[in-house]
């Protein structure tokens, strides 16, 4: 059994040596402000994220932040709490790959989105090749999911959209998804715009 090792960030966020074959975790403090590009990209041993409530802005998360780690439940696994977030780089078109902050990451099954997020960015969870269940917070704030290729290559059977979303965009976006089966939209949809 491997042992498990806890980084906890306060200010500026570190790359994890990926040198010792330990399961680790991440804890984010209301203080970090910042994830940059491709920070944890591939960084297989990576089983859990934590981020601290409250915090005095939201905390931008770039591109490629997580591509490739190997968190299995993030429904459980990754711990949002009541921080609120931004996604400066990847918004809208991010047409390379790897661009997706979740993108490429093979074990993830389940991924819950938050009332913290403004949006879903393009390519968020693109080829997450085993998630069949997607969550979202009862009080979503998510207004528009950008493309393309949100949850391209997914194993997902049902897609709900809460009534918050305004604008599913760019293209692409449940491309690939062969399995998907069923789409619902939250009781009183404000849903205005669809592209491609």
């Amino acid at each position: 059994v491997s042992p498990n090792i806890f980084y906890v960030y306060s200010g500026s966020t570190t790359t994890m040596d990926d040198n010792y074959s330990y399961n680790r975790h991440a804890i984010f403090k209301n203080t970090v402000t910042s994830i940059p590009t491709s920070e944890y990209s591939t960084t297989t041993q990576l089983k859990s994220l934590t981020f601290e409530h409250g915090g005095t802005s939201p905390l931008d998360i770039k591109r490629n932040a997580f591509t490739g780690c190997k968190i299995t439940d993030g429904a459980n696994l990754i711990k949002w709490n009541d921080r609120e977030f931004t996604f400066s780089s990847t918004l809208i078109n991010a047409n390379n790959n790897n661009n997706g902050i979740f993108e490429d990451c093979p074990n993830l099954t389940s991924f819950f989105i938050p009332k913290g997020f403004p949006c879903i960015p393009s390519r968020f969870l693109t080829q997450c090749g085993n998630l069949q269940n997607l969550y979202w917070d009862k009080n979503s704030s998510v207004t528009a999911v950008y493309g393309p290729y949100t949850i391209y290559g997914t194993l997902l059977q049902s897609l709900h959209f809460p009534a918050s979303i305004v604008s599913l965009g760019g293209g692409n976006n449940l491309q690939n998804s062969h399995h998907l089966i069923k789409i619902t939209f939250g009781a009183g949809s404000r849903l205005k715009f669809i592209d491609g």
